[in-house]
């Protein structure tokens, strides 16, 4: 078996992250028990999984080469969905290969961000069947805005001959690992129409302008609350909590991180940030629509053959929570994460003790994707 480039097992055990959770997982679930009821198993699953992913002892494919006699010992992974950055970037890698060569068409696409209020994220965190609700209820109002527009535009006469056509994903995570469940949709910058002989032509349609997004948004804003209010739930009743009510431990972890602040530290305190001063950029044209405390942005364009930039866009729809490039381990025994992009105030890393790191990452569940073709 002769190779340019050999293959190399990674070490698991070597990794930053590895050695983290390892030292630090163990008293965070010990220290969830003592707040009255422990972690739920999904937790303990995927932390028991990852500190076993890639690891020899726990399982191994043999490889053998008929032609050398060589043999090769590649040990099971994880296949995890939570934080495990080596199983998140393969499933990163094969599902945007996926979309770009079985699923999306050849057409122009546009990226359709939704965020939400902060009460709304601790709700559908936790809950997939609301969560489902929403989101199918947020990309609806796309769409009818997309028919609307077709009909107006090509003169069509109803909205129904108008077939638009997206892809979802779920995202429970922000740059800071804070939990915070928003939607990138990858819609289709048009409709199908379907012609005389049956045959589906597509039509694209022009950008959405600021005042079209605020009215998207005052919609979809106003359809979500209307499926929560129908099944009883008022995101200003603070007294009912149903995460806690069923998992107390889980509740306080998920609060500290869709707050971003430490969970074993002073009440309300936040992880200490490295800052290089505020970033001074000239003032920006607002491009997202705004209602309610939910948010919509529609700006990033791929054009329909633009294989590298639709394959990045997919990249990032299904990117994990952490790469192993932004975590460093300091002096001191604290691990330093690096974000990607400064924040606006110029924060550029940020600083977690290790059993803050663990709980950042408990408070969070797996990505997820769903399609909304027509």
């Amino acid at each position: 078996m002769h190779l340019a480039f050999p293959y190399q097992a990674r070490d698991a055990t070597r990794t930053i992250l590895f050695g983290c959770v390892a030292l630090h997982w163990p008293r965070v679930a010990r220290q969830a028990g003592r707040w009255g009821h422990p972690l739920p198993g999904f937790v303990h699953r995927e932390f028991d999984s990852y500190l076993k992913c890639g690891l020899l002892e726990y399982g191994f494919a043999r490889i053998h080469c008929h032609g050398c006699g060589e043999d090769r010992l590649v040990a099971f992974s994880c296949k995890g969905r939570g934080f495990c950055p080596s199983c998140g970037g393969r499933r990163m890698v094969e599902g945007a290969t996926w979309l770009c060569e079985r699923v999306l068409p050849a057409v122009p696409l546009r990226q359709w961000v939704i965020t939400l209020p902060r009460a709304l994220r601790y709700l559908l965190a936790y809950d997939g069947k609301l969560l489902r609700a929403v989101s199918r209820t947020a990309i609806l109002e796309i769409f009818r805005f997309l028919r609307l527009q077709a009909r107006r535009v090509l003169g069509l006469a109803s909205t129904r001959f108008a077939l638009p056509g997206s892809v979802v994903a779920v995202q429970r995570f922000g740059s800071s690992l804070n939990l915070n469940v928003h939607f990138h949709a990858l819609v289709l910058a048009g409709v199908y129409v379907l012609d005389a002989f049956g045959a589906p032509a597509f039509f694209e349609l022009p950008p959405p302008t600021l005042a079209d997004l605020n009215l998207v948004i005052a919609r979809i804003a106003a359809s979500v609350l209307a499926v929560l209010q129908r099944k009883g739930i008022w995101l200003e009743d603070t007294d009912d909590d149903p995460v806690a009510e069923r998992n107390p431990s889980l509740a306080t972890l998920a609060q500290a991180a869709i707050r971003g602040t430490l969970v074993f530290g002073p009440a309300g305190a936040k992880p200490v940030c490295l800052k290089n001063g505020p970033i001074r950029e000239p003032a920006q044209v607002e491009r997202a629509g705004k209602a309610l405390g939910f948010t919509l942005d529609a700006e990033v364009r791929v054009s329909a053959h633009n294989r590298l930039h639709r394959e990045r866009l997919c990249r990032y729809l299904l990117r994990p929570p952490l790469a192993k490039g932004r975590l460093h381990e300091t002096t001191d025994g604290k691990y330093a994460l690096e974000l990607k992009t400064p924040w606006s105030d110029g924060t550029r890393v940020i600083f977690f003790p290790g059993d803050e790191l663990v709980a950042r990452l408990a408070g969070r569940r797996q990505l997820g994707m769903c399609a909304a073709l027509e």
